[in-house]
């Protein structure tokens, strides 16, 4: 049977495999890496640093807002839009925040 040596990917000791497919040298950073899959960090608007929600969207709704006010740019809208809001509501949520 063949032996591997490997390198856990949680604290960084090294360890002898029977398989390939082996990432952690115990049980114990096996548990840690599960954790870590389950509580990921938090995401971040790139533009203000406001933790977002949604894990699907990349910018919160403010940033979106203003971008589409300053530029009317298409990207902005279609990214609003998915958010399902329509032309109407977007002249209306920009109304409201002033």
């Amino acid at each position: 049977m063949r032996r591997y040596n490997k390198i856990c990917a949680i604290c960084g000791k090294s360890f002898v495999s029977l398989g390939n497919t082996c990432k952690y040298c115990s049980q114990t950073c096996s548990k840690i890496a599960a954790r870590r899959r389950y509580n990921p960090k938090p995401k971040l608007c790139p533009t203000c640093g406001k933790e977002i929600d949604d894990r699907r969207q990349k910018w919160c709704l403010n940033c979106l807002l203003d971008d589409y006010e300053q530029t009317h740019s298409p990207i902005s809208y279609h990214r609003l839009q998915n958010r399902g809001y329509d032309i109407e509501s977007i002249i209306e949520e920009l109304k409201n925040r002033k």
